[in-house]
């Protein structure tokens, strides 16, 4: 049986691939990392407006069409509401995810935010549930109707226990 030569990379062209690795290796080394932007948005603000802006996404998923007919941009909105622009937000960001360990400390902070909201809003939504079900059983059966009306007790339908 007769070994196979590697087809890929001969002899030869081991010496070609070498220099090629070291000038893609060498001009990784030229990644800038961005400065850090004198108006920087602090982390507890930017995992807030992250966190809107997950929202924000997920309202546009919802219902797009009324917020077009409307003119809202939330963008803006959310620009607005934290006292930010648009290029403040970019270097921001940009700084932020410069430093990926960082980064995904942020996201982490900021699923931990929705996971608070989402379960505000369900439990809103049952106090909700909780106090339509009351009301539709307050019409149902009025409350004077379920007061307690005395009863008569004929005694001689009372035997006395014998105990032994």
């Amino acid at each position: 049986m007769r070994l196979q030569k590697n087809i890929f990379i001969s002899s030869k062209n081991r010496w070609l691939l070498l220099p090629l690795v070291l000038i893609l290796l060498n001009s990784c080394q030229d990644v800038k990392m961005p400065e850090r932007p004198d108006n920087l948005i602090s982390e507890d603000k930017i995992v807030k407006i992250y966190s809107d802006a997950y929202i924000n996404n997920a309202a546009k998923n919802v219902n797009n069409k009324l917020l077009v007919e409307n003119g809202i941009k939330l963008d803006s909105v959310l620009y607005k509401k934290y006292s930010v622009d648009s290029i403040q937000f970019a270097k921001s960001n940009a700084y932020y995810s410069s430093d990926l360990s960082n980064y995904a400390e942020i996201f982490a902070r900021v699923e931990i935010r929705l996971k608070i909201f989402q379960k505000r809003a369900d439990s809103l939504i049952l106090v909700k549930e909780i106090e339509l079900e009351e009301a539709i059983c307050d019409s149902m059966y009025p409350k004077d109707s379920l007061k307690l009306q005395s009863v008569k007790v004929d005694s001689s339908l009372i035997e006395p226990v014998v105990s032994d």
